[in-house]
């Protein structure tokens, strides 16, 4: 009799552990669930800022750009550079040149 006794309150004690097992198990199984829809939303709410922030960069960009453009649109051109002169300033020293060569022997 006490043999049986013993025997059934293993096979109870069984059942509770089992039971307590499946029970931790779909506590873990919810956890991870609840725990991959939150990451999910922070992901999705981080790449929507990532996303705003590069569009104000874009824009920000594009307004410097833009203010850039203008500046250098309102610089003055350079002043005309001014005539070469020639490399020899009058024929007479040419001349005199020519005369030098056609006096040498």
């Amino acid at each position: 009799e006490m043999l049986r006794e013993v025997s059934r309150l293993d096979d109870l004690l069984v059942e509770e552990i089992t039971r307590s097992d499946i029970r931790v198990e779909e506590q873990i199984d919810e956890t991870a669930r609840q725990a991959e829809t939150r990451l999910a939303t922070l992901s999705d709410s981080l790449q929507t800022q990532i996303n705003d922030t590069f569009e104000q960069l874009r824009d920000h960009q594009k307004k410097q750009a833009d203010t850039l453009a203008a500046a250098i649109a309102r610089i003055p051109p350079p002043p005309s550079p001014a005539p070469m002169e020639p490399q020899f300033r009058s024929d007479r020293v040419t001349g005199s040149v020519a005369a030098q060569r056609r006096r040498t022997p």
